[in-house]
């Protein structure tokens, strides 16, 4: 949850007031990411994490001397994937929200705040964070509700097993839904 909200505000914070070149157009892709659901995208995600996992196993073959311990193989399935896989699809909602926010606040405040000498990055901590407490707390709610309803995801990303809590929860809230219960 911290990891795609503090991304987002900072990304938020550049498409409301910072100008380069696509500004508007990666926005727009930004925005547009919202409509994938995560289930549609589960299996170009696994393709993706497992062609990085054995790119990165040669890698460490070649860097290191890993043949003799026999722990070459970097895993395609594990927290890390997850955390990235999370931080990706939080971020298009969050940015969007945030930015939405932060565009209605005034420019003379932040104009002010530049003559009195603030950089960006003071600008950003000083003005701009302080008054977005309240829709950093809904961003931090939906973001949190979020990846706590989503079951499948860890399970797919960690390579649930059996005497995985994950596939304990699965498996009982399909009986539950079923009614064997």
């Amino acid at each position: 949850t911290i990891i795609p909200i503090t991304i987002a505000a900072f990304a938020a914070y550049a498409f409301a007031w910072m100008q380069f070149p696509g500004r508007d157009w990666l926005f727009v892709i930004v925005v547009s990411l919202m409509v994938v659901p995560t289930q549609l995208a589960f299996l170009p995600i696994l393709q993706g994490f497992s062609g990085i996992a054995s790119w990165a196993t040669a890698l460490n073959q070649w860097l290191t001397d890993c043949e003799l311990t026999d722990s070459c193989q970097v895993a395609s399935k594990s927290f890390a994937s997850l955390w990235i896989t999370h931080t990706a699809f939080g971020l298009p909602l969050a940015i969007y929200l945030l930015r939405n926010y932060i565009v209605g606040l005034p420019k003379e405040l932040l104009q002010s705040a530049r003559i009195d000498g603030a950089s960006k990055w003071a600008v950003f901590w000083y003005v701009q964070l302080p008054k977005m407490r309240g829709v950093l707390v809904i961003a931090v709610l939906l973001r949190f509700m979020d990846s706590f309803m989503i079951y499948t995801e860890p399970f797919v990303l960690t390579g649930g097993g059996p005497g995985n809590s994950t596939t304990f929860l699965s498996q009982f809230l399909t009986q539950k839904a079923v009614g064997q219960f």
